[in-house]
């Protein structure tokens, strides 16, 4: 191999390991957005369900004492879904181990080879942070669709329980 092409090569692999580790950055980039998202929206949907609770316990609908056996149930049902929703939102909103790649003691003690290899080393590790965080917020996705669904069961069992007052 001549120098000039040994020269490109290395050129086109220095490329190739940067281009690999700007990607994985803006990938975790995106996914403390998203994160962020969710949470935002977690506690937004808590907020709606527990002033769907109050505005209905202001209007006297949770006086039990005065409502018919139908009534009591849908109180009670309404509650439950509020408590419910409430630890689904909870868990998205605490606070969870979040990966957001190689350590800084890994990137100022790197192991032994060219900055190529570096590069590409750490664009790996941040890879697998990326993969570690992307079930997390999966997780966090299904949690917000199941809280959602509630949500909408809620405001039914309110409206019910306006009906039969």
């Amino acid at each position: 191999m001549t120098t000039a092409e040994e020269k490109s090569r290395a050129e086109k692999e220095s490329g190739i390991a940067l281009m690999a580790y700007e990607a994985a950055l803006r990938g975790l980039q995106i996914q403390d957005a998203t994160v962020t998202n969710q949470r935002l929206r977690a506690s937004n949907l808590l907020s709606v369900s527990a002033l769907g609770t109050s505005f209905a316990a202001a209007a006297s609908r949770f006086q039990v004492a005065n409502l018919a056996t139908p009534g009591k149930v849908l109180a009670g049902l309404a509650i439950a879904v509020m408590v419910i929703i409430g630890i689904l939102c909870l868990s998205i909103l605490k606070p969870s181990d979040w990966d957001v790649g190689p350590s800084i003691r890994a990137i100022l003690d790197p192991p032994p080879g060219s900055l190529n290899h570096v590069r590409a080393d750490m664009a790996r590790k941040l890879d697998a942070a990326y993969q570690g965080n992307k079930v997390k917020i999966e997780k966090f996705a299904f949690l917000y669709e199941v809280s959602v669904m509630l949500l909408v069961i809620q405001i039914g069992l309110l409206v019910a329980l306006a009906i039969f007052r």
